[in-house]
């Protein structure tokens, strides 16, 4: 802001300001003024001249108050129009001040103590107004100069004109420096405002940007990770019929190669979905008694082998029967995450793991001896996307999404989370979880995976891209099972209404032509099929409200690229459903 005009919004807070004032203590002030006067002088005066006088002045005032209630009206906000308004303030100040230098008339014949209170009021007027006026020095001027020249006259016709300058000399020497004072501060005062308000501004511009770069990123990542995953998802389902007809032992090794590398790329899109889903809010944590002793220690098996073929130790150190309330998933994949981490980054050394429990309290304590964090990367280490010492962007890396999925699924959960490190010799994690109040006497028996056969089921496939149906098309005949494709739901109802054999489960892509969604057509095709036909949603998006459809529909929700292993168990399952009602 240039200098001119903020001259102009300090002139504008000031008229509005002697405004404010002229509504409230200026008059109130002055009234009270000349109530003390009766006190003082009545008696003492001519009361004819002295009633005229305070009902001319309460006239007067009331000018104040008009011209205070019109101005508040009108509500002028240029400086153009505000100005105008000052000149009425002044005339209004001049014929107030006109007013009270006509007191002097009228106490001039009293005794000279009685002059001498006249003093004391002329010194009042001056202070008040000063005081309550002193924001625009035109207003002032206007109302305590009649008072001042009328009242020096009738002094130096007293001869007591040097009382008169004595005083008013004193008076305006201290009131006028003490305006200048003030005006210095209002200055000040209205520059901070003006500054805060142009930081608030600047803070509201900033974080609409980031929210609009956010949303553009989640937009980014949703489109991205679609098309990515549609040919993601046959490789890895050709990859798997392949696993049917190859029985060479190196075209096998390298078949097994394909495959680790379509897993290892899936796993970099699902942790891209993770962060979508916390985004999304559907990630809805089931907390229930969890061991988590055993937790760990299927951790620690996991993670072993590859703790090993990097020549580092790895162990855990746990006490017996500890419980927790939690999510046993979300809490295995914080732990698998910050294990990860830890061997990643670690290349010599140990990696540990130490469970201690305290009052209604488990600790677990995640050490490793790697290349610990810097001061300045501390702050930075649960955002997305950033690394400590990845500038390369090397993939096997990873993506930088491990510590901020960690966070967040720890806010989720209710979980105390807090790091200790230091550059070069390692870093410690901690995890708080509560204790379940009254522990369970035994192991919690979770259902085993469904073993019914998945032979002689009728699917029914419906999404656009021919390469997707073609390959799921392949899989599941490999599976023994009758399958029916389709591009959309007219495709669909037409294999439908042509098919002798009732619909067994039904596997629809989420985004398909013409703007029609996955969740659209399968509830077209169940209220069609009059009965409760299995659904499988499967999605390459990662757009939070999508996800959240698909939550809210009630089908089962799979991510692109699905996993083989997730097909054949929800056919288990749909051919269990069968079994159990034939008429179907």
């Amino acid at each position: 802001m240039d200098k001119q005009a903020f001259n102009e919004l300090v002139e504008i807070e000031a008229i509005k300001l002697s405004f404010a004032q002229l509504g409230s203590f200026v008059v109130l002030a002055q009234l009270l003024g000349i109530a003390v006067l009766w006190f003082i002088y009545s008696g003492r005066v001519d009361s004819y001249y002295f009633i005229a006088w305070s009902g001319l002045m309460v006239f007067l005032l009331s000018g104040d108050i008009f011209l205070y209630r019109s101005f508040r009206n009108a509500n002028p906000s240029c400086l153009e129009q505000l100005l105008r308004w000052e000149k009425a303030l002044i005339v209004e100040s001049l014929l107030v001040g006109i007013g009270w230098s006509l007191f002097f008339f009228i106490i001039a014949d009293v005794e000279t103590d009685y002059l001498l209170g006249g003093l004391i009021v002329l010194g009042s007027l001056i202070y008040n107004g000063v005081l309550l006026l002193g924001y625009r020095q035109g207003a002032i001027i206007a109302m305590i100069t009649p008072p001042i020249i009328i009242s020096g006259l009738i002094y130096l016709q007293l001869g007591f004109l040097h009382w008169h300058i004595g005083v008013v000399s004193v008076l305006l020497l201290a009131c006028f420096s003490f305006l200048r004072r003030a005006q210095k501060t209002f200055s000040q005062t209205v520059c901070l405002r003006f500054q805060n308000e142009e930081l608030v501004s600047e803070l509201r511009l900033q974080k609409e940007e980031a929210e609009k770069s956010n949303l553009a990123k989640t937009k980014f990542l949703a489109a991205a990770s679609h098309d990515l995953r549609q040919p993601l998802q046959s490789v890895s389902l050709l990859s798997a019929a392949l696993d049917f007809h190859i029985k060479g032992e190196k075209e096998r090794s390298i078949l097994g190669k394909l495959q680790n590398s379509v897993d290892s790329l899936g796993e970099l899109l699902n942790s891209l979905l993770d962060i979508s889903k916390l985004d999304a809010d559907v990630i809805q944590p089931e907390i229930r008694p969890t061991l988590l002793t055993e937790l760990l220690q299927q951790s620690v098996e996991k993670f072993e082998p590859v703790a090993s073929e990097k020549g580092l130790i790895f162990g855990c150190q746990t006490a017996s029967n500890v419980w927790v309330d939690t999510d046993p998933q979300l809490l295995a994949r914080i732990i698998s995450n910050l294990i990860e981490n830890a061997i990643r980054y670690t290349e010599s050394g140990s990696v540990s793991i130490v469970l201690k429990q305290e009052t209604n309290q488990a600790v677990i304590l995640l050490k490793d001896t790697g290349i610990g964090i810097r001061d300045e990367d501390k702050q930075n280490i649960f955002t997305e996307f950033y690394q400590v010492d990845n500038p390369e962007r090397d993939r096997q890396k990873g993506l930088g999404l491990g510590l901020s999925i960690v966070k967040r699924l720890s806010d989720l959960l209710g979980i105390q989370l807090a790091f200790e490190s230091q550059s070069g010799l390692g870093t410690s994690f901690k995890l708080t979880c509560s204790l379940v109040k009254n522990a369970p006497l035994k192991e919690v028996i979770t259902p085993k995976e469904v073993e019914a056969p998945a032979e002689q089921l009728t699917v029914l496939i419906v999404d656009d891209e021919a390469s997707v149906r073609e390959s799921m098309k392949i899989l599941f005949e490999a599976w023994s099972c009758s399958v029916l494709v389709a591009a959309d739901e007219v495709e669909a109802m037409s294999a439908v209404s042509k098919s002798n054999d009732s619909i067994d489960a039904l596997f629809v892509d989420y985004r398909l032509r013409e703007g029609r969604t996955g969740v659209e057509v399968a509830n077209k095709l169940v209220d069609t099929l009059e009965y409760e036909l299995p659904v499988m949603v499967i999605t390459g998006d990662t757009a939070p409200e999508q996800l959240r459809e698909i939550e809210v529909s009630g089908f089962q929700l799979s991510h692109k690229p699905i996993q083989p292993d997730v097909l054949k168990v929800f056919l288990k399952e749909c051919a269990v459903k069968r079994e159990l009602d034939p008429a179907l």
